[in-house]
C-alpha cells in the first residue's frame, strides 16, 4: 500500500514539473530560513552560557567621538574598572586580563614594549605579573634569547618606570644580571644617530631603583667603567654620554644633594617667581582650548577656578568675542588669557588663538606661562606658539610626556610638567589653582612642596591618584637632563 502512494506521488511530480519544482523549492527555503533563525537565536541566548554566573555578566563598550567619525569599539579604558566599582557598589568585580590568559610569554612581551607608553600602570602590572608566571622556576634573562633581544632597552627602562626592574632583574643568578646591566649600558656610544635616545633610556631606568642598593651600584659601576672605555679610545661622544648620565645617576642617588647638576642646568626643583615676571612685575599665562566637546567642557571647569565668592575678591575677569582675560587683585597681578573654546570644525578656535596672539605682540605682551588644555592631537598648534619667553610649559594632555623632546628644541630653558600617559582635567584643573595660589602669595613654585600638597589632595581617590602619579614634575624628568645637558655642553664647545 505504501508503495502505491510512492508511485502515485512521483507520478504527480513527474507530471506537473513547474509546479513541483515551486513547491520543493519554497519547502527548502522555508525549512532553511527556520534552521538559521534557529541558529541566530540559540547563539544570542547562549552568549557566556559556559560560565556558571552568565546572567551576572556585563559587557561595556565605548563610542568614541574622533573629529571625523565616531568609533564604536567593545572596548573601554582601563581605570573604567575602576572607576565603575567605586560608583556603583553592586559591581562586583572586573576582568581586564582574560584575553592574555593564553599567550605566551613572548607575546606578553611584546605587548608591553610595543604599547608601554600608551598602558596604565595597573595594566602594565597586570601584565607583567601574567608574564612573570612563567618564570616561577627558570631564569627571567630567557626571556631576551626568546625574543633575541629585540626592543630590550625599552623594556628595561619601562620595568624600571613602573618598579618592577629589580625584581625582574632578581629572578636571576647575579652573574646574569650584571651581564644584563653591561649589555644594556654599554656600547651606546658606536651610534651617533641612537645614541643619545638610548642615553635618555638608561636614564630613564634610574628612577625605578631607590631600593635596589646592589642593582644601583652595579648600574654606577658600569658607567664609570665605560666612561673609563671612552676616555681611552678617545671617543670625545662617548666621553660625553658617560659623563652626563653619571651626572643624572648622582641626581638620583643623592636626593639631599642636588648641587652638582644644578649648578649646571639652574634648580629644576624651583621656579622663582620673579623669574616669571615682565617688566611691568606682571606674570602673563596663555591657556590654549580646542572647540571640541571635551575642550569646551575643560573652558568650563577652567572658569570655575577664578569664580564663586571666595574668588571674587582675588579675580577679575573681563571677555571678548575671542579670549578672556583673568586678571589678580593685586599689586604684582597675574594675568591669564584664555581663548574661547569655539567650533573647531570651522578652525574657530585657531582664529581665537590667532586673534589673541596679535593682540599680545601688538601690546608687546610676552607670556611665561603657556598651558595646553586639549587631546594630543591638537598640542601641535599649541607648540607652534611656544616662544623663548615662556619658562613654564604644561601639558595637560594625554602623553604630554612624549613632546618634552620637542619643546626641549623650541626652548631649552623652559621647565615642563607632562603627563606620561593620561591627561586629565581632573588633575590638570587642581595643578593650575596650586600654581596660581602660590603665586598669588608672592611665594616662589617650589616643585616638591607643590607636589606634596597635590598628592595628599589626591590620596583618598585611588583613580585620581593613578592619574596624578602619571604626572611629572620638573625635577624628576631624568631623560629630559640628559639631553638638556648634552645640549649644554655642545652649546659650550
Amino acid at each position: 500500500m505504501f508503495k502505491n502512494y510512492f508511485k502515485i506521488a512521483v507520478r504527480n511530480l513527474w507530471r506537473h514539473k513547474a509546479f513541483s519544482f515551486i513547491n520543493i523549492l519554497g519547502l527548502a527555503v522555508g525549512m532553511s530560513a527556520c534552521f538559521l533563525i534557529y541558529l541566530y537565536v540559540s547563539f544570542e541566548t547562549s552568549y557566556d552560557n559556559f560560565n556558571t554566573k552568565a546572567d551576572r555578566i556585563y559587557r561595556i563598550v565605548s563610542d568614541v567621538k574622533t573629529p571625523s567619525e565616531t568609533i564604536n569599539a567593545g572596548i573601554t579604558i582601563a581605570p573604567l574598572a575602576i572607576d565603575l566599582k567605586k560608583d556603583f557598589p553592586e559591581v562586583e568585580d572586573a576582568v581586564r586580563f582574560a584575553s592574555v590568559a593564553g599567550l605566551r610569554p613572548e607575546d606578553i612581551y611584546y605587548i608591553i614594549t610595543s604599547c608601554g607608553e600608551e598602558l596604565y600602570t595597573s595594566s602594565y602590572l597586570g601584565l607583567y605579573k601574567r608574564m612573570m608566571e612563567y618564570f616561577k622556576t627558570g631564569s627571567s634573562d630567557s626571556l631576551f634569547r626568546i625574543v633575541q633581544y629585540d626592543n630590550f632597552r625599552t623594556f628595561m627602562r619601562l620595568a624600571a618606570n613602573y618598579n618592577v626592574l629589580a625584581d625582574f632583574l632578581s629572578k636571576m643568578p647575579p652573574e646574569k644580571t650584571a651581564g644584563l646591566l653591561k649589555q644594556f649600558i654599554s656600547g651606546i656610544e658606536n651610534d651617533l644617530n641612537t645614541g643619545l635616545e638610548k642615553a635618555m633610556d638608561i636614564a630613564d631606568s634610574f628612577t625605578g631603583l631607590d631600593s635596589a642598593i646592589v642593582i644601583k651600584e652595579l648600574i654606577q659601576k658600569e658607567l664609570q667603567s665605560n666612561l673609563n672605555s671612552c676616555q681611552s679610545a678617545q671617543s670625545y661622544f662617548g666621553i660625553q654620554l658617560y659623563s652626563i648620565l653619571l651626572q643624572v645617576f648622582d641626581l638620583v642617588k643623592q636626593k639631599d644633594d642636588l648641587s652638582k647638576l644644578w649648578s649646571t642646568l639652574g634648580n629644576y626643583d624651583i621656579l622663582k617667581r620673579n623669574d616669571l615676571k615682565n617688566k611691568n612685575g606682571e606674570i602673563v599665562q596663555v591657556v590654549l582650548f580646542y572647540g571640541d566637546e571635551d575642550g569646551i567642557s575643560s573652558f568650563n571647569g577652567f572658569q570655575k577656578l577664578f569664580t564663586g565668592k571666595s574668588n571674587k575678591a582675588k579675580w577679575k575677569i573681563s571677555q571678548n568675542n575671542a579670549w578672556v582675560e583673568i586678571r589678580s587683585v593685586s599689586d604684582e597681578p597675574i594675568v591669564i588669557y584664555a581663548n574661547l573654546p569655539l567650533n573647531n570644525k570651522d578652525e574657530l578656535d585657531l582664529k581665537a588663538q590667532d586673534s589673541l596672539f596679535n593682540f599680545l605682540e601688538q601690546q608687546g605682551i610676552e607670556p611665561t606661562v603657556l598651558m595646553h588644555r586639549g587631546h594630543s592631537y591638537h598640542l601641535e598648534n599649541t607648540l607652534k606658539r611656544l616662544t623663548p619667553s615662556v619658562k613654564l610649559a604644561i601639558l595637560g594632555s594625554c602623553g604630554g610626556y612624549n613632546s618634552a623632546i620637542s619643546i626641549a628644541s623650541i626652548n631649552p630653558d623652559a621647565q615642563l610638567i607632562v603627563s606620561k600617559k593620561t591627561g586629565s582635567k581632573s588633575i590638570n584643573d587642581p595643578i593650575i589653582n596650586v600654581i596660581n595660589e602660590t603665586l598669588l602669595n608672592n611665594e616662589d613654585l617650589s616643585w616638591p612642596l607643590i607636589w606634596e600638597k597635590l598628592s595628599f589632595r589626591f590620596s583618598n581617590d585611588e583613580f585620581t591618584r593613578n592619574l596624578f602619579n602619571e604626572y611629572i614634575p620638573p625635577g624628576k624628568n631624568v631623560s629630559l637632563f640628559v639631553l638638556k645637558l648634552f645640549n649644554f655642553y655642545n652649546r659650550s664647545v
